[in-house]
């Protein structure tokens, strides 16, 4: 059908659907259940994104605590962080076609409007950014 997702099943990131350029997947995880996107075509994964995915999922505890800390030292950011919105809570990851690029995405148990991501480059955060 015409309106059908294309969808694949992955032996390390599960059944897996295709929407505008990536592949998209839920993870469970200590944090939660996270949304998680992989670059791709149409028909497939791209490989280095989806190598990187299973990489930062291993290791989350450390891009997780990475990122948190970075939005702590971001001036903006952490005016967010007073706990008038609530908790912060990791929502999606994002992996690129890139090495080392990935974003991880968090938001707000009382606010479903505010995001802050946590943009890396060679592995570690490069930007924090927030929207709402």
């Amino acid at each position: 059908m015409f309106w059908k997702k294309p969808k694949l099943t992955d032996p390390h990131l599960g059944e897996l659907a295709y929407s505008s350029g990536s592949w998209d997947t839920h993870i469970e995880t200590r944090h939660g259940r996270i949304l998680a996107s992989v670059s791709g075509s149409r028909r497939s994964l791209d490989g280095v994104s989806r190598s990187q995915l299973i990489a930062i999922v291993g290791d989350l505890d450390r891009y997780h605590s990475g990122a948190v800390t970075a939005i702590r030292m971001d001036q903006f950011a952490s005016e967010w962080l007073d706990g008038t919105h609530g908790t912060l809570e990791l929502s999606n990851i994002i992996s690129t076609n890139v090495e080392g690029q990935f974003s991880l995405l968090f938001g707000f148990s009382a606010w479903p409007d505010g995001t802050i991501n946590a943009d890396f480059c060679d592995w570690k955060v490069k930007e924090v950014w927030c929207n709402d």
